[in-house]
């Protein structure tokens, strides 16, 4: 269970999460107790371990013995870098979270605190920060790479890959979300009909005939 924002976010109306290019100042030290929290609570003795590995990773000096503690020397150093190289430090935490099983919880607050600042990303389950997309919508998206995960649509699924990839770009690649959507829609209705020389249009008039697999509305929602 996350304590970060544990009232605030049952209080605050949902907003637009707008915020892709920055990381704020406030944000960056909410940071650094969404990190050490679960840390001094279940390891504490990593506590040292995860100071020099943040502070490695953004180019600081580890000293033995940090001025005001690793909070402290922590808080300092993200409070100086650029704004890309806090997240850069939140991917680069994640295995040792996950080496210590507490990857779950790290997770849970660091979405906690993207989302309290409207930030536009957040976590996945395998420590990839991911475009939010509301949750109807990924539910369908999810569902789609699930059934598209078998050796007959390997091609649809490298396309939606392809996709989901340009999506979560910086900036986002409109272009290839929507032509790489477009290939993996193809590619499925090809593949279930049987039609592999058949052009699109070919392939659209024997869909609008029959009920055409569901993966299908998935794939249009992610453009």
């Amino acid at each position: 269970m996350s304590f970060i924002h544990t009232f605030s976010a049952q209080q605050l109306p949902l907003v637009t999460r707008t915020v892709d290019n920055d990381a704020p100042l406030a944000m960056r030290n909410e940071f650094v107790d969404a990190i050490f929290q679960p840390i001094e609570q279940s390891a504490p003795t990593q506590a040292m371990h995860i100071y020099r590995v943040i502070l490695q990773s953004v180019g600081g000096r580890v000293a033995g013995d940090p001025y005001g503690g690793p909070r402290y020397a922590c808080g300092r150093d993200l409070a100086s870098v650029e704004w890309p190289h806090v997240y850069d430090v939140l991917l680069r935490l994640w295995p040792e979270f996950h080496r210590l099983n507490l990857q779950d919880i790290y997770r849970e607050n660091i979405n906690r605190v993207l989302e309290h600042h409207q930030v536009a990303w957040e976590m996945d389950t395998t420590g990839n920060l991911r475009r939010v997309t509301p949750a109807p919508v990924m539910a369908q998206v999810a569902e789609v790479f699930r059934e598209l995960q078998t050796a007959e649509y390997a091609p649809a699924y490298a396309h939606l890959v392809h996709s989901r990839d340009a999506y979560d770009a910086r900036p986002r690649n409109d272009l290839i979300v929507c032509s790489e959507a477009f290939d993996a829609l193809e590619s499925v209705a090809k593949t279930r009909l049987q039609m592999p020389t058949a052009t699109f249009g070919n392939v659209l008039a024997v869909c609008r005939q029959r009920t055409f697999p569901k993966v299908a509305v998935g794939i249009c929602s992610l453009v």
